[in-house]
């Protein structure tokens, strides 16, 4: 009998500098082949020179709007689109908003706003502006889709719940960016590459059971303990992750030769790196290992590949005690193990 498969949750925060806001396309408002009305928005978070996260707001309007009880947090009351701008029913509160702080008042802070997501892409769209310091928190939406050959394609989209304009500027002193993750997954298998262990695992997306599958990695220079223990793990494990977010920009100049000579203007073109780097885990409990089987995905997967370089299986005898890997708030990089009589791999 299979198990049910249950959620995987994540979060991701991001501190750094708009970008990308003013090119053609970033806002869109338009009507559904459904007839819907749908607004769309899509930036980029810069967090440092080469590492620009990309960010995406998408939502229909609804000519109904939820509302969740405060106290029993049921969704058992509704209104009109429009009338939830105004004064709710006593008791009721809007249904997952947007958190945002993006004007403010005459001592200079954040004026907290809550939208529902359809408006606030269009209050969005309309008071943030490139060149703004912006601190962000939301969720992770994994997903997969066919390419134009069939082959099935892993993506990670960053949803926001909560935008604010930051103080302090993203040149100044005293500014520290920040481009973290954490996040719930099922290990699917892990494989040795040159310095950096590839880590597939599923995303358990809803309540349904839906499931997709997405790549992480971990650098094995900097943590080969913690690279040892996750390439241990069997199947099926349950873990909670977190990380670094590692949308590295490369900008390439195209050499164009049509017979027409050369324009006194570069043409370039910017490609996006998108990794995940997993930095630190915690320590699964004993039911969390392989607490699912093969056969509790729909998707038949094949085993776990082993690794045939013995030097990277074979346990290091310098192995401390310690974290398991770095936090990616901190930048303390020391390797950490278990103690053997904690270690449920040893």
């Amino acid at each position: 009998m299979t198990k049910e498969l249950k959620p995987t949750y994540g979060n991701f925060t991001l501190r750094g500098q708009i970008v990308w806001k003013s090119r053609k396309n970033a806002f869109r408002e338009d009507t559904g082949p459904s007839g819907y009305q749908y607004r769309a928005l899509e930036f980029g978070v810069k967090t440092t020179k080469k590492n620009i996260v990309t960010v995406k707001l998408f939502q229909t309007k609804f000519n109904k709007i939820k509302l969740k009880n405060s106290e029993t947090k049921k969704l058992d009351e509704e209104v009109n689109y429009g009338e939830h701008t105004g004064i709710l029913p006593d008791g009721y509160e809007l249904f997952m908003p947007l958190h945002l702080g993006l004007s403010q008042d005459a001592d200079g802070k954040n004026i907290k706003e809550k939208l529902i997501q359809y408006d606030a892409i269009d209050y969005i769209n309309k008071n943030l502006h490139d060149g703004d310091t912006v601190f962000m928190f939301g969720s992770p939406r994994f997903s997969e889709y066919h390419d134009k050959d069939g082959n099935e394609v892993s993506q990670v989209e960053f949803e926001p719940r909560g935008i604010f304009k930051s103080t302090i500027g993203f040149e100044e002193e005293g500014f520290e960016s920040e481009s973290v993750f954490d996040q719930q997954l099922v290990i699917r298998q892990s494989e040795k590459k040159e310095n950096k262990l590839i880590v597939d695992a599923f995303i358990i997306t809803d309540k349904k059971g839906t499931f997709v599958s997405n790549r992480f990695f971990i650098d094995i220079d900097k943590y080969k303990d913690f690279a040892l223990n996750v390439h241990k793990l069997k199947f099926g494990t349950v873990l909670s992750v977190e990380g670094f977010i590692n949308h590295t920009v490369e900008e390439k100049e195209v050499e164009t030769n049509d017979g027409w000579g050369e324009s006194p203007s570069k043409n370039t073109i910017t490609n996006v790196k998108r990794e995940l780097e997993i930095t630190k885990a915690k320590k699964p409990k004993k039911e969390d290992i392989a607490f699912y089987k093969q056969e509790d995905f729909v998707k038949k997967e094949n085993k776990p590949k082993k690794d045939d370089d013995d030097s990277f299986n074979k346990k290091d005898d310098n192995n401390s005690d310690g974290d398991w890997g770095g936090s990616p708030n901190s930048s303390d990089s020391d390797n950490g193990v278990f103690d053997n009589d904690d270690d449920p791999f040893a």
